[in-house]
């Protein structure tokens, strides 16, 4: 026998679970053993307490209702001498001191973050069943409660930490006249408010005008609620997307579960606007009587807020077939905020539709299948296809679920060839300033590899510096933008827009909502890329490091974008914090992480382009806290100058940055910079040296950032007049979408434009162009004046070749007129994997295809290259590769290569762009996995390019195909028996010198009658 007590147990454990206590008994003399089990429960107190029905939420001023269950350990009821005693309740309040209190009690222990109020004591008799109902009221400013029950030895307690909010500070509580409650029998409830009200109606009433809808009919949702001056919020998705989750939803427990998140230690806090995709609504109504193409498939097709109690939403059902779900909320500065209970739904259907399978593009000289699925969801026999002279129906089948009907079309072919997409802009400004009339001849000589039939000539006007950026604002620069520096494109532009348009006061509402939208998107869109530490990097916390030019290069952009949109102060100050830390003594700035700008990060003067370009940053924040940084990087690029800066790039920045500084040497690092300008004609500008660049008709972007910070320098030393012929060279330099080549230099020369674009504000403009050509019988006129100059005129014209332009204005004021070309030049010359490098490529670049006769429908494309550049420019900077992939095929659903150095993938309608921090003389190999979609024979060739993001001019292009792929036919993708055309083996027995389009018609569920 042996007695265990709990001195045998672990003395830091409580035991609550069951004890299993096994006895092993063996007898010596046999060595036969027996066993025997128990179970024992631990007893840590005579009686349990336990309390439930309680609120999870405070209610301060009513009254806290909660029950108390008291049971022996055994779970028997307790005896009539137990229940003489009765049980204790200690109700012990405590306030909330504030956000910044507690802030700073998390770092003082010996302080509390809630005041504690007096302690309530309360007595309660035991009723025969052990059940108590305990009530107190709770104090008005009470947000938190711990309650403790104690019977003889045996205590318990609750903690309450949150507390309902109502910006009225009005609360209602429900509970039982009585504990029984029975079936059939009335029930009465006692309603209590801590202000006197009559009765409560705070609900949102919704209702389609028909539960089902066709594609592109108009129907009604109507919505009431009983308060006026609402604010009414309704949602209508797809309901396809709640298969991905329903985080986002707004329903009544959603709003319950975060309702103490939200409003802990804030007063009052309203999310008053988000960021969506805009799509217009341009679906017509549908005469089902005549073919419809559908074509409008948004994924959110409401999304709207205003102020009513009743209001009738006519809309036009979108053509998606899909159950559409609509939700609703409403805010009321008397009653707060109110949710639907349960969305409501409108199922959208077509009985009889057809939906064609494909690819996005082909090229000239493939063939493919069209496969055409028809689907019937009426009761009766449909006739598919009416007969008509047009029409060649081969019937093949008698299948009554899937029947192959074949059509052939003939078609002219051509040879398929490679090609790649060229474009040349040519700019004139149209100065009337000082004269009142202007002529200029511009001329373009097609190459001798152009394309036949690629050729085209547009030409625009507008009667405004920047209104070919304010047109292009969302897409400015024709690259992808998949990292953090690249997405700036789409915030930084909208400031420099708003604000000269500000300050011309020509900014509409619907221009200023869509500038804004697009940098709330982008804003939001950037915190994707800040690390934990407050640094930015290309690829967030992905990098091994935050990058300090990155990182100030968002902090000025964030500080410039306060007066249009809201900015997280704290997200700002972190960042800057995490900046002014890699500050040396000396007042250089360092850069931890990637070089993404070679120009800016990269070479001999890397460190004083980066403090240039930090310190512009801190400047443009003014908080008085980093002056100290400011003063020693000043010092540092004070020091430089005087020791002399060979880059004109680097020069450039350093003036702007002591211009910005006022500092006593700003006017002389700009007369040094202005001596080395390039003068042609009335246009000023710089160029600097490079190689492995391809030819091009734009300058290199660090040439255009060179112009645009010395035009900045020129607009902060109040020298604007010298700098009209840099504005003038800058305006010519963009491409035909408004902005430049990359990032950095389309955000600089528009902010450079934007301010001396003020001076042209001043001059009415009255101005008649005329525009004259040999391909146009009758000149092109356009009339620019102050009511239309900022609308964007286009035309395109006749290509001849070559192409030659006269335009003449008369008149006065400012205008930009642009000739925008566009071809495709032949590539063929051009191996299929691999050429010699020539002079101007950048990038060494081979293309491998791994492919297999017995797999028609899978391929493997082996890139390797690595980077031509030697000495300081031995290393490029962040790297693109564009890889296009063969009509018909899609990157692998498996292909997983996000590691170094491949940052980042993406696709894109044919296209894999792949990002890579860098790339130097080290050869990278990536494998990319490619299957098919569609059914494509006689693939033509498609290109593969590397190039420089900051400086597309480095670049290298090949082209590829795969012989497998290429020897296929039609006849390769025809079951048996399927194709007339074609012999039993899948070889064609027509020429393949016209294409074949082959229709395969699929009939769902559904009957067919011919």
């Amino acid at each position: 026998m042996k007695n265990i007590t709990y001195a045998d147990w672990d003395p830091h454990a409580f035991h609550q679970m069951p004890i299993e206590i096994t006895a092993v008994v063996t007898e010596t003399l046999t060595g036969i053993s027996q066993n025997a089990s128990a179970t024992a429960f631990p007893k840590h107190h005579d009686y349990s307490l336990e309390f439930f029905e309680f609120p999870r939420v405070l209610k301060p001023s009513l009254t806290f209702i909660a029950m108390l269950k008291i049971t022996r350990f055994d779970n028997t009821p307790l005896t009539h001498d137990e229940r003489q005693n009765n049980v204790m309740i200690s109700v012990e309040p405590s306030k909330n001191v504030g956000f910044l209190q507690r802030i700073y009690y998390m770092y003082d222990d010996a302080n509390e973050s809630q005041t504690n109020e007096t302690t309530q004591n309360l007595s309660y008799p035991v009723p025969e069943d052990g059940v108590i109902q305990i009530e107190f009221p709770i104090q008005e400013n009470t947000t938190r409660l711990n309650i403790k029950a104690k019977f003889l030895e045996s205590q318990t307690s609750i903690s309450i930490h949150d507390t309902f909010y109502s910006a009225s500070m009005t609360y209602l509580q429900i509970k039982k006249a009585s504990q029984d409650v029975k079936a059939g029998a009335p029930l009465e409830l006692n309603v209590q408010s801590n202000k006197p009200l009559k009765e409560i109606s705070y609900m949102i009433k919704m209702h389609w005008s028909k539960n089902k809808a066709r594609p592109s009919e108009d129907v009604t949702l109507k919505i009431s609620v009983t308060e006026p001056k609402t604010t009414i919020g309704l949602l209508v998705v797809d309901k396809s997307t709640k298969l991905l989750g329903k985080r986002s939803d707004i329903t009544e427990d959603a709003v319950c579960f975060y309702y103490v998140f939200f409003f802990e230690g804030v007063d009052y806090a309203l999310y008053d606007d988000v960021v969506h995709p805009h799509l217009e609504n341009t679906a017509m109504p549908v005469d089902f009587g005549n073919p419809y193409v559908r074509t409008n498939f948004p994924e959110t097709w409401i999304w709207r807020k205003w102020e009513s109690t009743e209001t009738t939403v006519n809309v036009t059902v979108p053509d998606t077939i899909t159950s559409w779900v609509a939700s609703a909320f409403v805010i009321s500065e008397n009653l707060g905020f109110g949710v639907i209970k349960m969305p409501i739904e409108l199922e959208v259907f077509q009985k009889f539709f057809m939906s064609l399978n494909l690819p996005h593009t082909v090229t000239r000289g493939e063939h493919f299948m069209l496969e055409v699925n028809v689907f019937n969801y009426m009761k009766e026999n449909t006739e598919v296809i009416k007969f008509n002279d047009t029409f060649e129906i081969l019937i093949i089948s008698n299948d009554i679920n899937a029947m192959g009907n074949q059509r052939s079309v003939w078609v002219p072919s051509e040879d398929g060839r490679t090609v790649i997409s060229q474009s040349n802009q040519k700019a004139v400004l149209l100065d009337l300033a000082k004269r009142s009339s202007l002529t200029e001849n511009l001329n373009f000589t097609f190459p001798f590899n152009v394309v036949p039939g690629s050729e085209r000539v547009q030409i625009t006007i507008i009667g405004d510096m920047l209104g070919p950026s304010i047109n292009g604002l969302d897409s400015l620069i024709k690259m992808p933008y998949g990292c953090g520096e690249q997405n700036m494109i789409n915030f930084a532009p909208n400031i420099y827009v708003l604000d000269y348009l500000t300050k011309t006061g020509d900014l509409h509402s619907n221009l200023k909502s869509k500038a804004v939208s697009y940098m709330r998107e982008g804003y939001q869109r950037e915190l994707l890329y800040q690390r934990d530490d407050g640094s930015f990097s290309a690829f967030g916390n992905s990098d091994h490091s935050g990058s300090t030019w990155l990182s100030a290069f968002v902090l000025r952009s964030f500080t410039q974008a306060q007066p249009f949109i809201d900015i997280d102060p704290f997200i700002l100050e972190k960042t800057a914090a995490w900046i002014a830390s890699h500050q040396k003594l000396s007042g250089e700035f360092q850069e931890p992480g990637r070089v993404l700008h070679t120009e800016l990060q990269g070479g001999t003067n890397s460190s004083t382009s980066l403090t240039a370009y930090i310190m512009a940053a801190l400047l443009e924040y003014q908080m008085d806290k980093y002056d100290n940084n400011i003063r020693r990087a000043l010092n540092f690029l004070e020091f430089k100058l005087s020791e002399g800066i060979s880059d004109n790039h680097t020069l450039a920045l350093v003036t702007y940055a002591l211009s910005i500084a006022r500092s006593t040497d700003a006017k002389k690092a700009l007369d040094t910079l202005n001596e080395r300008s390039e003068q042609q004609g009335d246009h000023r500008f710089w160029i600097s040296p490079a190689s492995e660049l391809s030819d091009s008709w734009q300058p290199r972007s660090v040439d255009i950032e060179a112009a645009g910070y010395a035009l900045l320098s020129h607009a902060k030393q109040q020298r604007l007049l010298e700098g009209i012929p840099i504005m003038k060279w800058l305006s010519q330099q963009r491409n035909h979408l408004g902005g430049y080549s990359s990032t950095q230099d389309t955000v600089v020369a528009l902010q450079a434009l934007s301010a001396c674009a003020m001076l042209t504000t001043g001059i009415e403009t009255e101005m008649d162009v005329t525009v004259t050509s040999a391909s146009e019988e009758i000149p092109v006129t356009y009339k620019i004046k102050k009511e239309n100059r900022f609308l964007l005129k286009t035309k395109e014209i006749a290509a001849t070749q070559p192409v030659g332009i006269t335009v003449s204005a008369n008149g006065r004021g400012f205008g930009i007129f642009q000739l925008n070309i566009m071809y495709n030049v032949d590539n063929s010359h051009s191996s299929r994997s691999r050429r010699s490098a020539q002079d101007q490529e950048a990038f060494d670049l081979d293309v491998t295809v791994k492919d297999d006769k017995k797999d028609i429908n899978h391929l493997t494309l082996n890139v390797c290259t690595r980077y031509l550049g030697t000495g300081s420019s031995s290393r490029s900077g962040m790297a693109l590769i564009e890889v296009g992939l063969l009509s018909g095929f899609s990157l692998s659903p498996s292909f997983m290569c996000v590691d170094d150095p491949i940052k980042k993938v993406e696709t894109d309608e044919g296209k894999v762009h792949l990002y890579l921090d860098s790339l130097n003389a080290s050869q990278v190999c990536v494998d990319i996995p490619a299957v098919r979609d569609f059914k494509v024979a006689n693939t033509q060739d498609a290109s593969v390019t590397v190039l420089d993001y900051y400086e597309p001019r480095r670049r290298a292009v090949r082209s590829y195909n795969s012989k497998v792929m290429q020897s296929l036919s039609s006849c390769t993708f025809c079951e048996e028996d399927e194709c007339d055309l074609c012999e039993k083996d899948g070889s064609s027995l027509i020429f393949l010198s016209c294409e074949l389009f082959v229709v395969h018609i699929s009939l769902l569920y559904c009957w067919l009658i011919l």
